[in-house]
Formats: structure tokens, C-alpha cells, sequence
């Protein structure tokens, strides 16, 4: 049963690498624009958690906000 279980994950293994050289260049097509989704996302993230920055998700405005549509002057 533990000889199994080994073979099993060395196949797995071996499939996973002629995945990765066989598909290299669209990995890293990928990877590249999964970088960008998670830049993408960072940038999102901070803008929401950043105070003075206006956003929907915020419980309440921070202070220099006004709903009224902008910065008060």
C-alpha cells in the first residue's frame, strides 16, 4: 500500500513536470499575467484600506470627504 501510494505520487510528479516543460512559454504567459492580476489586486487593496481615499466600502467617510462629491476647500 505505501509502494503504491509512492508510485502514485511519482507519476503525479512526473506528469506535473512534462506539464511544466511542455507548456513552458504559456506558463509563463501566465504566470506574467497572474503577477499582473495580483498587482492589480494590491493596488485595489490598498486603495480601499487607504484613509482620505474615497470608496463605497468604507463605514464611514474619512475625515476631508464630504459626499457631496469632493475634497472640502
Amino acid at each position: 500500500m505505501g509502494r503504491n501510494g509512492n508510485t502514485v505520487q511519482v507519476v503525479t510528479l512526473l506528469l506535473s513536470l512534462v506539464a511544466a516543460l511542455a507548456g513552458l512559454w504559456n506558463g509563463w504567459q501566465i504566470a506574467k499575467l497572474t503577477g499582473q492580476v495580483a498587482t492589480l489586486q494590491e493596488v485595489l487593496i490598498t486603495h480601499m484600506t487607504t484613509p482620505g481615499v474615497p470608496s463605497g466600502r468604507l463605514s464611514e467617510p474619512p475625515a476631508g470627504w464630504w459626499p457631496s462629491g469632493g475634497y472640502r476647500p
